[in-house]
């Protein structure tokens, strides 16, 4: 019904990150080389603006399933076989994840709470929308969620498969996007915390001494060294330094430096950055640009640049679904207003969950804490740059299972402590 009108960009110009990523998708079958913005085609330079797991998970359906014509004439007809190829491949993706909140709420909550969130997570219009759109969200969500399961189930059993299993993936995660790599910090909160928690707390989870941590964050961190490891060379030999990620977070850390995204004065900062600058140059001056908004702004008045720093750009993350369709239409009829009352409802549900199940005593609680601690590292994450309902989709599946926990605790609550 959808899939032949997703686009959000337009192959003419290459003007959006859906047209680009399959144009660099189509590069890698071609030469197996690394190329994304407008001018590293037009200066033939490689690439270091994105991270390569996207363009690869593109190419191989293109090599499976073909595409017309080369890269300096792509268009939609080109790729419709491939392009469609990828759409059901992310639908089954979906699906997926849909499996991995069930495991995780059966396993760690109750039976109900997983038939619960799988609801929520098919009422959520934008899980339909985001297959069709052709960009890192469906296949980042899903190795998100996995990591999530992977890591309650490593912390749980303290079994070293899960905790192999569990760098893979975050290997996996981070070549799509860097974001992630971090998140190892977070179970070093829960180990932490599932190292004082009291003998009497009703846990099934055992304590980690100081040299099983050492020991599973050595591991972890060699097998995420061994995944990132092609990818560090590949810089190395193309750039001739060392280059862990992307060089991509000027343009989004001088957008984020501009309070409220009002953009009216951006000209009076970037009047001096030439045209004939490369990526990675561009990439520099930008990030320059963005710091001498920054510290501006704390000249002018620092109580609202932290304002904006904080709790305006999650205002900014979490305040609407990502549901913007391309043309306007709105999926099987569904508005806007619609999802957004649902989103909201969906955002306080989760609250009620991290509330009750934090202060009420359940089982494996601090466990537990995995989900919303994941949701404050992610949103934290982009605090320093520019915020959109896009980046928070992939947390959506842990709002569904802690607004699923927060019925069911509720209900607990409701039928036992009160008279009927």
């Amino acid at each position: 019904m959808y899939g032949e009108k997703a686009w959000l960009g337009d192959f003419a110009t290459m003007d959006n990150d859906d047209v680009r990523y399959v144009r660099s998708g189509m590069k890698v079958v071609e030469d197996f080389s690394l190329y994304y913005l407008n001018v590293d085609f037009e200066t033939d330079v490689s690439s270091v603006f994105v991270m390569p797991g996207y363009p690869l998970f593109l190419a191989f359906f293109f090599k499976v399933f073909g595409f017309t014509g080369s890269t300096a004439s792509v268009s939609a007809a080109a790729v419709a076989m491939g392009s469609l190829a990828v759409r059901l491949a992310q639908g089954l993706l979906q699906f997926g994840v849909l499996v991995l909140l069930y495991w995780i709420g059966k396993r760690f909550f109750s039976v109900w709470t997983a038939r619960l969130a799988v609801v929520f997570y098919m009422f959520y219009i934008p899980n339909l929308e985001a297959p069709l759109l052709i960009l890192t969200e469906v296949v980042f969500t899903f190795l998100f969620v996995l990591l999530v399961y992977l890591c309650m189930v490593a912390l749980e059993t303290k079994r070293m498969t899960y905790y192999v299993w569990g760098g893979i993936v975050l290997g996996l995660a981070a070549l799509f996007r860097p974001t992630i790599l971090l998140f190892p910090l977070v179970i070093l909160v829960i180990w932490l915390l599932l190292k004082k928690s009291h003998p009497q707390s009703g846990s099934s989870v055992r304590k980690y001494s100081a040299r099983e941590m050492l020991v599973r964050g050595f591991v972890v961190g060699c097998i995420l060294m061994a995944m990132m490891a092609p990818w560090w060379i590949r810089n190395g030999v193309e750039f001739g330094r060392f280059i862990p990620m992307t060089e991509a977070s000027g343009d989004p850390f001088m957008q984020g430096a501009f309070i409220d995204y009002d953009f009216d004065t951006m000209p009076l900062y970037t009047a001096d950055l030439s045209p004939e600058l490369d990526a990675q140059a561009t990439d520099s001056a930008k990030m320059n640009v963005g710091k001498r908004r920054l510290q501006d702004s704390w000249q002018e008045d620092p109580l609202k640049t932290i304002h904006w720093y904080t709790v305006g750009k999650l205002k900014y993350l979490w305040q609407y679904p990502y549901y913007n369709f391309p043309g306007g239409q709105y999926v099987f009829g569904v508005s806007w207003n619609t999802m957004f009352r649902y989103h909201w409802l969906l955002l306080g549900l989760a609250g009620l969950g991290v509330v009750l199940n934090g202060f009420r005593g359940e089982r494996n609680r601090r466990l537990k804490l995995l989900l919303p601690f994941s949701v404050v590292y992610m949103s934290a994450i982009y605090l320093p740059y520019f915020t959109c309902s896009r980046y928070a989709y992939p947390l959506m599946p842990i709002i569904f299972l802690l607004a699923a926990c927060g019925v069911c605790s509720a209900a607990r609550w409701l039928s036992t402590d009160l008279p009927r």
